[in-house]
């Protein structure tokens, strides 16, 4: 009945980033201090083994535990709570909950509703628990209090209060006439209980939970008042992206209405993760989060960026004009606007396959991408030319520098490492830049031993300013996807850069295996994107899942599209139908012989129709069910 939701979730959730990302797990065992944790947690607010395993019941819990395990009656609720506890001490169980993506027991909400059913279960038993019920229950909280001791927190010990109180509650209830006084009181130390339990988990002096979140009515004002502020200074009907630097909310274009070049999906295609992957950008937190294009001027531009917002204006990409700026009560925001935006859609008469396209450096794919289409199959009945043997020609070129290494503050090398002690130390690395081009640092290879950390985060800062921040992960983080090389962008200069700095916000063990300095001029990047500007689409018309425009080509060319592409999309040429080819990795084009075409591009979330289909025949299928049960009743 609701496959029209289902299918196409499943669609994503098996074509996204995130899936075979490299990311190491024991599906045996979880780390020993993992199983005393969720002991612990089982009634201790504040208190998890990670993974996602959060408990914190009522202390009454365990005396339901009790009745279900010595009376025959709960057969059912014994095995399932046996079960369900063990899929919490496997790590195999989470990461076949989880989808096969890695290990995460976001599933106990069935362990949780399980543990509330088993308490409305056994709740009328209480009364009447026997000698043995209530060993069982005194010898539970000796154990756990034992395990406590392992870990002592304040947590630990309101927990066993209330596991105290409710013993005490239950033996009185065995002994005492009034039984129910005694009950009514129990009924008060559970609301107590689980009162508290919420207060310690959100109070600012303790679990501070509540800190995560933002009041409703400061969403829209806290938005608005970011970079983002700058939008309704642009006067433009035409379809554009904005790149923002510096201050930044997740998702922000969808809720102020705006295209950017960012993205925070847990299910994010894998085509868009493999793109900035394969661009080493660091800008790119995770297989399901990117931030921005990290300022490089031929990524943004053939994304169709047309305005840059930013707080720092030495972070401004090259041939951006200034458009204003906005003052805040902290920051200042400036707006630039491209010089050489392309629209949504445009040509390319040369293209590559994405095998040999694989086989570049990033610097060099970003050329490619720049001289032509990446594709998978080479276009059937249309004339292009091949990039084979043509990169690296007409003046664009990169130079690699020598560098030279001073270490600050207390940070050595040992072979492969650089071994870290104290936060604040840097790396300073320099070297004889040129002028008018754009600096990137690139680390290979570049992790956090597992043994120092999960995940750090790295300030690299250019002599002009520009500073950068790198998201690192080591294996056994659950968010890492293989990315170690990172190619970082210390922005456009017009007179040469001569060093840049690393520094280390942890101690730790870092392993690095090359450190490189490219810059990459751009006097012939100019020549290239005025190529691209040459045909474009025109008319871009965007409506409710669809796109739209027209276009002359002057020779046989691929109609290039910067939308990320999908198997919900359709072509319609001239109004025929034609097969829509991904290109540049995340992207789609259309081979297209000289003429003139009215192009129309129409969305649809891939298996929505096949799922609307089987919920409406299950809906039917449910309707005559209930109507035939209700005529047999009368």
């Amino acid at each position: 009945m609701a496959a029209f939701i289902f299918l196409p979730v499943c669609g994503a959730f098996l074509n996204n980033g995130r899936l075979n990302s490299g990311y190491e797990q024991n599906l045996f065992l979880y780390p020993f201090h993992y199983y005393g944790l969720l002991v612990q947690s089982f009634l201790a607010a504040n208190t998890t083994g990670g993974y996602w395993t959060i408990l914190t019941y009522g202390a009454v819990i365990p005396a339901a535990v009790a009745i279900i395990f010595t009376r025959k009656n709960y057969r059912g609720l014994k095995w399932s709570f046996l079960i369900l506890t063990a899929g919490l001490m496997f790590p195999s169980f989470g990461y076949t909950m989880n989808g096969f993506a890695y290990i995460s027991n976001r599933w106990e909400f069935a362990y949780s509703f399980l543990a509330a059913f088993i308490f409305a279960a056994s709740f009328q038993e209480v009364e009447n628990m026997n000698k043995r019920e209530l060993v069982l229950i005194v010898t539970e909280s000796v154990l756990y209090a034992i395990v406590g001791i392992l870990r002592p927190t304040v947590y630990i010990l309101i927990a066993c209060i209330f596991l105290v109180l409710s013993v005490l509650c239950l033996v009185l209830l065995s002994v005492t006439g009034n039984k129910k006084l005694v009950k009514g009181f129990l009924f008060i130390l559970i609301c107590c209980n689980l009162s508290i339990n919420g207060f310690l988990v959100n109070d600012s002096r303790y679990g501070d939970y509540v800190s995560e979140f933002v009041k409703y009515r400061e969403v829209d004002s806290r938005i608005g008042a970011s970079a983002v502020s700058m939008l309704p200074i642009i006067a433009s009907d035409d379809f554009y992206r904005v790149e923002t630097y510096g201050d930044h909310f997740l998702n922000e274009g969808l809720t102020m209405d705006f295209y950017d070049v960012s993205g925070y999906y847990s299910v994010m295609n894998k085509r868009v993760t493999e793109y900035m992957s394969g661009l080493e950008l660091a800008s790119q937190r995770a297989a399901y989060r990117f931030d921005n294009f990290d300022a490089r001027v031929s990524v943004s531009s053939l994304a169709g960026v047309k305005y840059f917002v930013t707080t720092k204006k030495k972070s401004v990409p090259y041939d951006y004009k200034y458009v204003s700026s906005l003052k805040t009560e902290d920051k200042t925001y400036y707006l630039y606007k491209n010089k050489n935006q392309l629209s949504l859609g445009f040509t390319y008469d040369s293209y590559m396959l994405r095998e040999g396209y694989e086989a570049l450096s990033a610097i060099r794919k970003q050329e490619a991408q720049l001289r032509g289409g990446v594709l998978e199959e080479i276009p059937v009945g249309i004339s292009l030319h091949s990039l084979t043997g043509r990169l690296g020609a007409d003046g664009y070129s990169f130079t690699e520098h020598k560098v030279n290494y001073r270490y600050e503050g207390q940070i050595k090398p040992m072979g492969d490492y650089l071994i870290v002690k104290e936060k604040g130390a840097k790396l300073r690395i320099d070297f004889n830049g040129v002028a008018d081009a754009e600096t990137y640092l690139r680390l290979e290879g570049f992790h956090i031993n597992e043994q120092e950390a999960l995940a750090v985060t790295l300030k690299v800062k250019g002599d002009k300013g520009v500073t950068k921040t790198i998201h690192i992960r080591n294996k056994t983080n659950n968010a890492y996807f293989g990315k170690e090389d990172y190619l970082i962008n210390l922005g456009y200069s017009s007179a040469a850069m001569n060093y840049c700095e690393i520094s280390f916000n942890q101690p730790g063990r870092y392993h690095l295996g090359e450190l490189e300095v490219f810059t990459v001029p751009v006097r012939t990047y100019k020549e290239m994107v005025q190529e691209r500007l040459q045909n474009q689409l025109k008319e871009v018309r965007l409506g409710n899942n669809t796109v739209s425009g027209k276009i002359d080509i002057v020779k046989d060319s691929l109609l290039y599209f910067s939308i990320p592409y999908s198997k919900g999309w359709k072509a319609y040429v001239n109004h025929e139908e034609q097969r829509l080819l991904p290109a540049n990795i995340m992207y789609m084009a259309l081979p297209l012989h000289k003429g003139t075409y009215n192009i129309e591009l129409i969305y649809t979330t891939p298996y929505l129709k096949a799922g609307a289909v089987i919920s409406a025949a299950g809906w039917c299928l449910f309707i005559f069910l209930w109507y035939k049960n209700r005529t047999s009743e009368k």
